[in-house]
């Protein structure tokens, strides 16, 4: 395990193997240093190394996370989704699908609440997103993960049916008479994601 032997003039009051902090020096030193390679010349850089390693490693596993959560997009159905209230103003958080299409997420329902052929019902989530867009997206199968997010109510007739449509809602379809029951009383929203690249 290499630790710095030099002392860092150009860091004034950081701590090396010479600079007698023991506890600091003996075990957080050497695990960021191990990994942290010297730049040229007689000083060590310490903390121009520690900033450049963090910043790799915070790139690395931003790239890692994000490559895990577009599998779960691809993956998973169930999730839980945390709404604000859009006449109480609290955190109200419900079990719900969403549907990867063609890398579109949305979250949408058959009109009837019951998921069987009916009336429209009012959904409080959708409520609750036509009030506060804003919400949390939680990962519950293959990713333990909650991500701030945004809903966009699509209420465009001709993008309602073209993702009512697709394959990856053929359940939906399956529990309507026609597919216009769908495009006329379903609640569809897409979601897009603040924190994801």
């Amino acid at each position: 395990m290499r630790v710095c032997a030099h002392t860092c003039r150009d860091s004034p009051g950081v701590p090396t193997a010479n600079s007698g902090s023991d506890g600091f020096v003996r075990y957080i030193v050497p695990m960021v240093l191990r990994e942290v390679p010297p730049l040229p010349g007689n000083t060590c850089h310490w903390a121009e190394n520690l900033c450049q390693f963090w910043t790799r490693e915070y790139k690395r596993t931003k790239v890692d996370m994000n490559e895990e959560i577009r599998k779960a997009l691809s993956t998973d159905r169930t999730i839980d989704i945390i709404t604000i209230g859009a006449k109480s103003g609290l955190p109200r958080r419900i079990e719900i699908w969403f549907t990867n299409v063609n890398g579109r997420i949305i979250i949408c329902g058959t009109p009837n609440a019951t998921g069987e052929k009916g009336a429209y019902t009012r959904r409080d989530w959708l409520a609750n997103l036509r009030a506060h867009p804003e919400f949390t997206f939680c990962f519950k199968e293959s990713l333990k993960l909650e991500l701030p997010a945004r809903a966009v109510e699509i209420v465009d007739p001709e993008d309602r049916r073209y993702l009512m449509s697709a394959p990856e809602t053929k359940w939906y379809r399956d529990q309507v008479d026609s597919i216009d029951d769908l495009v006329k009383g379903s609640p569809i929203v897409e979601v897009f994601f603040r924190d994801v690249a």
